[in-house]
């Protein structure tokens, strides 16, 4: 069974850190929260400047991000929201700080 990971942030460190684990058999991405919107940071992670475009087919639909064939739960958080995603409801063992 694959640990659950979520990612606070998909901006430079979190796009380059999902890139890495996206397809991954033993780590799988299950939720992602950022400030920005959804839409946008799909946008970003498919025409990276640095990386290029991303590798595998990529959409943002009904507040999930699809790659590759996998769903993961997005989370679009105020910047002073003092909530945070019920990781644990998801499925997450260890969330990565990215922002």
């Amino acid at each position: 069974m694959p640990t659950g990971i979520g990612l606070m942030g998909l901006g430079r460190i979190g796009r380059n850190i999902f890139r890495i684990l996206y397809k991954s058999q033993d780590l799988r991405i299950e939720a992602i929260s950022d400030v920005a919107d959804p839409a946008a940071l799909a946008y970003l992670l498919r025409f990276d400047t640095i990386l290029g475009r991303f590798p595998a087919e990529l959409s943002v639909r009904d507040g999930y991000l699809y790659a590759a064939g996998r769903q993961m739960k997005m989370f679009h958080e105020a910047k002073d929201a003092e909530t945070t995603p019920p990781w644990g409801d998801l499925g997450v063992a260890t969330v990565i700080e990215a922002t």
